[in-house]
């Protein structure tokens, strides 16, 4: 027994040590010098949670040592978002991942990334090679590569230009939804069109909360010319007949379609808050995971100028920060940039051909080829005029791809554009002190679609950020797959530069956005007719209308950031409870303030009856109930009730709800802890290995919110207990009074390397709803990147 005991501790020992050996050479050391040939030194200090504060002489400088800090704690991300952006994949997990590489493939982008880089200016090609060129020195600092290497036996590839063009059109497809939920519309067959309508909230009278604009009636006629009269003078008749989708896309509706995800940003006014300067709140959401999304930084350079904030690994950029002179902050638009047209097509000579207007006409053809292990995967893209034909279809149970002609859909999105200034643009604007004239730089961006906060020492402003597309035809059939071959719902351009919104100073003393409506009903384009409502923006405009006309504090701007009240449940609670027969229920909601809190246990009743309620539909798709789609409808239910809805059929909907609330409260009641924060929790899985090797690369913590609380948790509401998927991945709060800076945290750590003491070190301190200083003057490491003296140094 003794030496059965000797050699099992031993065994533990030498796991330990090994490990121990392994950390040591796959995580960088950050004391050191490292020679390069630039023009002067360049000083990165490293404060106590590993964030890099960069001292660069030049922007070149700056983005290069911007390249290198990212490849030292986020090499693999680097990597997996490099091969995602391209399809590739395939070369690092084999056949696994084929149908995701088809689908980016076949979104045939690289083609224009290949124009973009070769028409950038000289200017922008010296600034993205420095870039580039400091992400592949930064790997060179490593004896060993990440544990992510090892496990996949997979070698990094050195960076392009072309590799972060590519990223930045794969991030803003990210941004553009609508074809998904248009997929999603057009499969729904077993209800009439208008009942679809108010399903998925096809057009303002089928949407919630349409009154929350970050643009209101008043702003659009004083400070934009978008307002119309006549909008409600639609002389288009609707062209839309329900798509029956085949069978295959069952799979893209259940697992592409994105969560809802998305992102808070709102400014106050200096002359309405206690310090007579602006503050500035930002939180953009994406998907939770291990490393965070965002990775922070600060450089600055001689002559006092200065950059921090939070920037997405692969890209140059701080998009959500500050400078000495300007603050600004990011979210999604979700303005209407994609379209899938259902195209006719016919062999005619050998050639594939599609039909427009009565016309055949040839498709472009190429070929293109995915490598995994020792195979190939050749499959051939077609485009028409709006764009690629999707080539992505799949078995009805998504495991294999097939060949169907039956139903064919082409993409017409922005990223098929080749936005040259786009690339540079965000470069420019952070090197500028005029707020005013830096916006007039966005308007030139095509794509991503943003809605953008900015402020300065004296003013605040609210733009979209990329190209509002105008369309002909009924706005009522941009929401659903369109007739490819008719003409009658086409794209005829852009909303002009000189009609491009930007909204300043506005009376009401604050600028906010949070994924809501950009504009009130009488915009003369229509270009926000189908985007629903959030709660998020709803609570955030409640609580700066109350608080702004008092002079705002830093304070309060951080508890808004930190607020988890639902302020839709709060409204809607009157209605909804006439419609409840469970006492029990009743008085427990009665006694809520319906904030989410941790601590909460009426919350967590309350989103049991949700989760309950959501899965009472069986004739909709299963991902319907995890968008805002959803909420826009559950809402409109609640308040304008109606008894004998065809989508509660056989049964009437007050049976319906009071089943799913019977079953809450039948669950609750069995619950050993019913707290919602001991059934809610905040998972932040790593992105290539979730639920792997026991789980020891993820991470969970209770948390509290839900999708329509400031403070955001976005879950699978048909799943329980509940697991937060995605949320505010990083936070940042700035003062622009003169001294102060502001404060950053992310959900996760600098590192994106699991051995790495700073892979987690910033979770704890995020979930008690604490920052760190975005600029701090006490460093614990130094690297130094000094000036090469001799010729043959790199």
């Amino acid at each position: 027994m003794g030496i059965k005991i000797a050699i099992f501790v031993s065994a533990i020992i030498g796991l330990l040590c090994a490990f121990k050996i392994f950390s040591y050479l796959s995580v960088p050391s950050y004391q050191s010098i490292i020679h390069i040939n630039r023009d002067h030194d360049i000083k990165i200090y490293r404060d106590k949670f590993g964030v890099p504060h960069i001292q660069a002489h030049s922007v070149p400088d700056a983005l290069y040592a911007q390249g290198f800090v990212q490849a030292q704690d986020r090499l693999w991300q680097l990597h997996i978002r490099k091969m995602a952006s391209q399809g590739r994949l395939s070369e690092i997990f084999g056949e696994r991942t084929l149908k995701v590489d088809q689908y980016f493939r076949g979104l045939d982008y690289q083609d224009s990334a290949r124009r973009i880089v070769n028409q950038l200016s000289s200017e922008s090609q010296q600034l993205f090679q420095a870039y580039v060129d400091g992400i592949n020195k930064g790997r060179s600092t490593f004896t060993l590569l990440p544990i992510e290497f090892q496990l996949t036996r997979s070698n990094f590839i050195e960076w392009e230009i072309f590799d972060m063009i590519c990223f930045i059109k794969f991030m803003a497809q990210t941004t553009m939804n609508d074809f998904h939920f248009e997929m999603m519309r057009s499969s729904i067959k077993e209800f009439d069109l208008e009942t679809i309508k108010y399903l998925t909230g096809i057009g303002p009278d089928n949407l919630f909360d349409i009154e929350t604009t970050t643009i209101n009636e008043q702003e659009l006629k004083q400070q934009t010319n978008l307002h119309s009269d006549q909008f409600h003078n639609i002389t288009s008749p609707s062209n839309i007949q329900v798509a029956d989708l085949m069978q295959s896309y069952k799979f893209l509706i259940d697992n592409v379609i994105p969560l809802s995800v998305g992102s808070n940003s709102w400014a106050v006014h200096g002359n309405f808050t206690n310090t007579g300067y602006p503050y500035l709140a930002s939180d953009p959401h994406l998907e939770n995971g291990l490393p965070s999304q965002w990775y922070q930084s600060s450089t600055t350079f001689p002559n006092g100028d200065f950059v921090a904030g939070g920037a997405v690994v692969g890209l140059p950029y701080i998009l959500s920060g500050r400078t000495k002179n300007m603050a600004w902050g990011i979210t999604i638009s979700y303005s209407d940039a994609s379209d899938l047209y259902e195209e006719q097509l016919k062999e005619i000579n050998g050639k594939m051909h599609y039909l427009f207007q009565e016309k055949w006409y040839p498709t472009k053809e190429k070929v293109e080829l995915i490598h995994y292990g020792d195979k190939t995967y050749q499959m051939t893209i077609h485009r028409t005029h709006h764009g690629p034909i999707l080539n992505f279809y799949f078995d009805d149970r998504g495991t294999k791809t097939i060949k169907q002609l039956d139903k064919t859909y082409s993409l017409r999105s922005l990223i098929d554009i080749d936005d040259i200034y786009g690339p540079e643009a965000m470069l420019r604007f952070i090197q500028g002190s005029d707020l005013s004239e830096q916006l007039k730089l966005l308007k030139k961006v095509v794509y991503p679609g943003l809605g953008m906060i900015f402020a300065s020492q004296k003013d605040v402003a609210y733009m979209i950020v990329g190209k509002q597309v105008i369309r002909s035809g009924n706005p009522d059939d941009y929401g659903f797959i369109k007739k490819g071959w008719n003409g009658e719902t086409e794209w005829l351009g852009f909303i002009p530069e000189n009609e491009h919104p930007i909204i300043i100073n506005p009376p009401k003393g604050f600028v906010a956005t949070a994924n809501n409506r950009f504009f009130p009903k009488n915009e003369k384009y229509h270009s926000n007719w189908n985007i629903n409502p959030t709660g998020r923006a709803h609570r955030i405009y409640q609580v700066l209308s109350e608080i702004v006309p008092n002079k705002v504090s830093y304070e309060q701007m951080k508890q808004l950031q930190l607020d988890t009240v639902d302020s839709y449940a709060k409204q809607s609670w009157p209605a909804l409870k006439k419609l409840i027969q469970s006492q029990y229920f009743k008085e427990q909601i009665d006694s809520w303030d319906f904030n989410l809190s941790k601590e909460s246990k009426q919350a967590t009743l309350y989103m049991l009856f949700e989760h309950f309620y959501s899965k009472s539909f069986p004739n909709l798709p299963p991902r319907w109930s995890q968008t805002y789609n959803f909420d826009s409808f559950f809402f409109h239910e609640i308040t304008r009730f109606k008894e004998n809805g065809a989508w509660c059929l056989p049964y009437t909907c007050s049976q319906l709800l009071n089943y799913a609330v019977e079953k809450a409260v039948e669950h609750y009641k069995q619950l050993p802890k019913q707290g919602w924060g001991n059934n809610h929790k905040k998972f932040q899985g790593h992105f290539t290995f979730k639920d792997k090797f026991f789980g020891i690369f993820d991470r969970e913590i209770p948390f509290g919110g839900n999708r329509r609380t400031p403070s955001v948790s976005t879950f699978d509401i048909s799943q329980f207990p509940f697991r937060g998927l995605a949320g505010a991945n990083y936070r940042m709060l700035v003062s622009m009074a003169p001294g102060d800076v502001g404060q950053f945290i992310v959900d996760g750590g600098v590192s994106g390397n699991p051995l790495s003491e700073h892979y987690d070190d910033q979770l704890s301190i995020y979930a008690e709803g604490k920052y760190i200083a975005m600029y701090q003057k006490q460093f614990d490491k130094l690297t130094l990147l000094k000036r090469a003296e001799q010729s043959e140094d790199l």
